[in-house]
């Protein structure tokens, strides 16, 4: 299935490869899902939406609600994916990511890097991922 998203991995010793599609240089880990203006980087051992239709109409939505000017916080983030769609659709000043993964830090880091620079322009701050257990609890005057 060669849809927006889809990757064939090779798991080789201690790492994986991706061999299709074919990786852009420093880029072998990642496979790459657009949603709206969001380009948003997936790794093995990072969580991603199934049905891109679904999640992207959610998307469309869930920014409705969002003023902009605001400082997202995103729960449970995995790479990104909602907090960054809302950084290009909603002109935020801020999005911190919290994510218990550590294999989604480097995708986000990616995905940051990726943003439209209209949507870096209207950010404060850089977009942080925070790997933190939510069960141990959040320092809330960090966010």
């Amino acid at each position: 299935n060669d849809s927006d998203g889809n990757a064939v991995l090779l798991y080789g010793p201690g790492r994986f490869v991706r061999l299709w599609p074919a990786p852009a240089a420093g880029d072998d880990l990642l496979s790459w899902v657009t949603f709206g203006d969001a380009r948003v980087a997936f790794a093995p051992g990072s969580f991603m939406q199934s049905n891109h239709q679904s999640f992207g109409a959610l998307l469309k939505t869930l920014a409705g609600f969002v003023d902009e000017g605001n400082h997202v916080i995103d729960l449970y983030s995995g790479t990104g994916a909602i907090g960054l769609y809302l950084a290009t659709h909603r002109s935020i000043s801020g999005l911190t990511a919290i994510e218990s993964v550590s294999a989604a830090a480097a995708p986000f880091e990616a995905s940051v890097a990726a943003l439209p620079g209209r949507a870096v322009a209207a950010l404060e701050e850089v977009p942080q991922l925070e790997v933190c257990s939510l069960a141990e609890g959040i320092d809330a005057r960090r966010l």
